[in-house]
């Protein structure tokens, strides 16, 4: 990991932001710092999106109300940016809710959410905004690993923490990352895809189509990458066509459909994300292949992220397997973790050591109700392993990967899986 040291003061002898956390801090809560088990959640709720909550949110114009980082409270209370990608489909409205919520559920935090809004453009200015509130720290889902590193590298001029979660951005002054492991999630759904077939023909074998989102897209790339590293162990199953599309349901639909229209000798199909899926699904519904597992003609269909519907179809066994991350988690279990950072001076000490395990022995994101529903009820994400993420040889930052959760017919209805979570905003 690069080293990040804690400066004591700069040359003109002021002592710069990082230092001073260092300095005050620590007075009144050292002894939080790097306490793998305690969130500090006062077990409050709601639904994130009215009342007395400790959110705020930001638009590309708007001033967050300053922190209280240079006075007295400065150790009872964190300001912590949360920028977010977007909110167009639950996922990410998923990934929001979840940060506002747990900062209402502490006494020791409070957040101004920004929506990109799907911007790049708009994700760097509002970055740049809020360092100019005077955060104390910045988490910001990327929208672009690349175009964010202008918002990474002026948060480190200004010593302002900065995480990243979901995705990640390409700099060495990002501090920690809390993302799912996408190779990974990906050659679990291969493995599921396997099985299905298995229990459809009796070996695995069968001609798959995968419905992808844009390659340009590292994600997407890597959860391509890891099904057909597990497609191509099996000599008798053919992944005979890749569609790519804008990453929109109406496409997926499109181009699934006028594949299948010249080309409707398939076993399988793929779709690595939310949108793909329904596309795909709708397809083949369009098309008359939609069958039960067991039933002659049924297409073994696996996906990466589940909504309702989905959700319904492995219940009703036109779905076989759905891989599930957990976006109710990502941003609290960052915002716990920089709460640590922040409470430690930005010491990089109290976050997971790379080359680790952390499970939820180790860490407790407290149960909560909201929508009329308790979350993070059940440590879907444990275990993550920490991995250093690498770039030209280098290893920048700690990378809490985050595995995924197989559903099926005999789990798709519980309580504590993010879509049934969803289904009730």
């Amino acid at each position: 990991m690069v080293e990040r040291p804690i400066r004591s003061a700069g040359p003109d002898g002021t002592t710069n932001r990082r230092s001073y956390l260092k300095l005050v801090g620590t007075a009144g809560v050292a002894g939080l710092a790097g306490c793998a088990g305690g969130d500090g959640g006062g077990g409050g709720s709601g639904d994130g999106g009215g009342g007395d909550t400790a959110t705020e949110t930001a638009t590309p114009t708007a001033t967050a109300t300053p922190t209280a980082t240079t006075t007295a409270t400065a150790q009872t209370e964190w300001h912590i940016g949360v920028s977010i990608l977007g909110t167009q489909d639950i996922w990410l409205e998923s990934l929001a809710r979840s940060a506002q919520w747990y900062a209402q559920d502490r006494d020791d935090v409070r957040i101004t959410v920004a929506n990109a809004q799907v911007d790049v453009s708009k994700q760097v200015q509002d970055g740049l905004s809020l360092l100019n509130s005077n955060v104390d720290g910045i988490i910001l889902s990327p929208l672009d690993s690349k175009t964010t590193a202008r918002v990474a590298d002026a948060a480190e001029e200004d010593d302002v923490a900065f995480f990243n979660t979901d995705s990640n951005t390409l700099s060495p002054n990002v501090d920690f990352w809390v993302g799912f492991s996408n190779f990974d999630g990906a050659a679990l759904a291969g493995e599921q895809m396997i099985k299905a077939l298995e229990a459809q023909h009796g070996e695995p074998r069968g001609n798959v189509l995968t419905v992808n989102g844009p390659l340009s897209s590292s994600i997407l790339v890597e959860r391509r990458d890891g099904f057909m590293s597990v497609m191509d162990q099996y000599d008798d199953v053919d992944v005979v066509q890749q569609i790519n599309t804008d990453a929109t349901e109406s496409q997926a639909v499109q181009k699934t459909t006028s594949f299948l229209r010249t080309n409707d000798d398939i076993h399988g199909v793929y779709a690595p994300i939310l949108t793909t899926a329904s596309g795909a699904l709708s397809a083949i519904d369009r098309m008359d292949m939609k069958h039960r597992q067991g039933e002659e003609g049924h297409v073994a269909f696996v996906t990466i992220d589940a909504n309702e519907r989905l959700l319904s179809a492995i219940t009703d066994n036109y779905v076989d397997y759905a891989i599930l991350d957990t976006p109710l988690f990502f941003n609290p279990i960052a915002m716990k973790y920089m709460v640590d950072f922040l409470n430690a001076g930005q010491d990089p000490s109290v976050l997971p050591e790379v080359g680790t395990t952390v499970t939820g022995d180790d860490l407790t994101i407290e149960p909560a109700e909201h929508v009329g529903v308790s979350v993070w009820e059940e440590p879907v994400w444990s275990p993550a392993k920490i991995l250093g993420f690498e770039q030209d040889g280098e290893t920048l930052y700690p990378n809490f990967q985050i595995g995924g959760t197989v559903v099926d017919e005999t789990n798709a209805n519980e309580p504590y899986l993010w879509p049934n979570v969803a289904a009730n905003f």
